[in-house]
């Protein structure tokens, strides 16, 4: 009988520690295949490459025409939803089905939107590679999160906030360099969340896992980020003045310290916004790429801004979903998406 799925050499690596290798089979129309192992053996990681979840080497083949059905391990569904059985699985494409669809996407195209705003700052802080190591400081608060069974996005932003708090009080108090602090932070929360991780947790730690958003972490994340989204615009005539001249800035009222402040916070709640679709090492890649690219583009800050959120909106929802359709991760097609975006952006200036 022709075979539905073959997998060829498959593996999958987080940074240096291989989850799996060369994991090679065959599985022919009619067979049951069942994977069995103990937790953290991986089992969920094959199935998500499979499916083209995450980031694979290999080669992994489904026969044409070949309909996959992957449930979750959660499901963010209340326990007193009125359906049966037979209501869940033969639900079809209709008006409800379109407003859910309208309501998944609500939450990463604010976060998307809040991300390219703050990114235009954080570039023209001279952040660019300190905003993304400052990303990674979520991953410690994350692994606790797991393991307290928390909502992970609870762990990262209070893992933030810790972090933000500490680097601006550092900064204030020894004026060494904020690249110098973040660096050392970043290090050490680094250092600590591989630590207190497992590998699966890991790997959707770092580069997010895209699924079904309950109706309260949705609406409370639109709201942060629609929060986010008034704090920039409200506040960008000031964090420019202070970035010219804080002498200037503290003469015409402006609390400079207690505003870098805010901004750091507005920072660490927007990367907290992205944990879920992207993870610890790509979202600050979202706060920073469509911001440079606007910066090629722009000829005024509005400009800048308006630029800088459409880009990081439109690469959010391609790689959405074009991930899924190309067998890569969401996340790595929503950066590579965006970097595109930069090199055109290159070309053109030229032009």
């Amino acid at each position: 009988m022709p075979n539905v799925l073959e997998v060829e050499a498959l593996s999958v690596r987080l940074g240096r520690t291989v989850v799996l290798k060369d994991l090679s089979f065959t599985v022919a129309a009619g067979d049951a295949l069942a994977i069995i192992g103990p937790n953290g053996s991986g089992k969920t990681v094959l199935f998500k490459a499979l499916i083209g979840a995450i980031p694979y080497e290999g080669a992994i083949r489904w026969a044409p025409g070949t309909r996959i059905g992957y449930v979750p391990q959660k499901l963010d569904l209340e326990r007193d939803l009125p359906s049966g059985c037979r209501r869940c699985t033969a639900l079809r494409w209709d008006s409800t089905s379109m407003m859910a669809a309208l309501n998944t996407l609500a939450l990463p195209i604010a976060m998307a939107a809040a991300a390219g705003l703050v990114g235009c700052f954080a570039v023209m802080r001279r952040m660019a590679l300190a905003s993304d190591a400052l990303a990674h400081v979520a991953l410690p608060g994350i692994a606790i999160a797991l393991a307290l069974r928390v909502n992970p996005v609870v762990g990262g932003l209070a893992a933030l906030v810790v972090g933000i708090l500490l680097v601006w009080a550092l900064e204030h108090k020894t004026r060494l360099p904020t690249e110098a602090i973040i660096g050392v932070v970043f290090s050490a929360a680094l250092a600590i969340g591989s630590m207190l991780a497992s590998g699966e947790e890991l790997i959707e730690a770092l580069f997010g896992a895209p699924g079904a958003v309950g109706a309260a972490e949705s609406a409370l994340g639109l709201a942060a980020a629609l929060l986010v989204i008034g704090f920039i615009w409200r506040v960008k005539s000031r964090l420019v003045l202070a970035l010219i001249s804080p002498d200037m800035a503290r003469t015409a009222g402006v609390d400079v310290a207690g505003l870098d402040l805010l901004f750091l916070l507005a920072f660490a709640l927007t990367v907290a916004l992205g944990l879920r679709y992207l993870g610890v090492l790509l979202m600050g890649s979202l706060i920073i790429i469509p911001a440079v690219t606007a910066r090629q583009l722009a000829r005024g800050l509005n400009g800048m801004l308006a630029i800088a959120a459409t880009l990081a909106v439109t690469a959010t929802l391609v790689g959405l979903y074009a991930g899924p359709a190309l067998h890569v991760g969401a996340g790595p097609a929503t950066i590579t998406t965006a970097a595109a975006f930069f090199f055109l952006s290159l070309l053109r200036r030229r032009v």
